[in-house]
């Protein structure tokens, strides 16, 4: 009977442990579309170029394509910026910089149906930057005796960005996490200068040198799971 009843006892230990533990084992390559997901809505802040401190709107989704326990895998999309959902907080009521780039992340997720769990985020991404300007003497390009530069007023610059994010979250109702984070961010662009010929538009490229940014930045968001 004593022997029973450690077993029992073990039994019950065990199973209240593994429970939440293997809560949604749903994966993408065995349920496909019914694997367990999370969608993220958040804002960041962080240096942009020229030293300007910027926050931006991010949207993340991810579905779970491993689960071993209390470690899950998960492989999405995000998207931050939406060219107008930034502000300047270096400059008050103005935003002379928009940008806007997404791409695949991959998430490794501990203990994601806890109250609190931990993520580790890497994301590669593309997308543009639209600065504008006074003129080239603003943007310190040289334009020879071309006069649609001169009169260029908009510098675009196409974006390779890459990240790495780290983020605590608070699961305050099931299915439902705040979150804070922080990371790093590098970003790559290559600039081109708005011109006008005749009622066409476009973009050159000039003498412009490639401009690169490693900054970090901080996000807090809300994420809905099923993790």
């Amino acid at each position: 009977m004593m022997t029973l009843g450690k077993n029992s006892l073990l039994v019950t230990i065990t199973l209240a442990f593994s429970a939440p533990l293997l809560a949604n084992s749903k994966t993408l390559f065995v349920n496909g579309v019914n694997a367990a997901v999370h969608g993220d809505l958040s804002v960041d802040k962080g240096e942009w170029r020229n030293k300007e401190s910027y926050s931006a709107l991010r949207i993340k989704t991810g579905f779970q394509l491993v689960r071993v326990g209390f470690v899950g895998f998960t492989v999405g999309y995000q998207k931050v910026g939406f060219y107008t959902a930034e502000k300047n907080w270096t400059k008050a009521g103005a935003s002379r910089t928009q940008f806007d780039y997404r791409g695949p992340v991959g998430e490794l997720h501990l203990f994601p149906d806890a109250m609190i769990s931990f993520s580790i985020a890497g994301h590669q991404g593309e997308g543009y930057s639209f600065t504008e300007g006074d003129g080239a003497s603003d943007f310190g390009i040289n334009c020879g005796t071309d006069a649609s530069c001169t009169a260029s007023r908009m510098e675009r610059s196409k974006l390779v960005v890459k990240e790495v994010m780290a983020q605590v979250n608070y699961m305050f109702r099931p299915g439902f996490q705040i979150f804070l984070g922080a990371g790093n961010r590098q970003v790559t662009g290559t600039p081109s200068y708005q011109v006008f010929e005749g009622q066409d538009e476009s973009y050159k490229r000039y003498d412009a040198a490639k401009w690169k940014l490693d900054t970090q930045l901080y996000l807090f968001g809300i994420r809905g799971t099923t993790l």
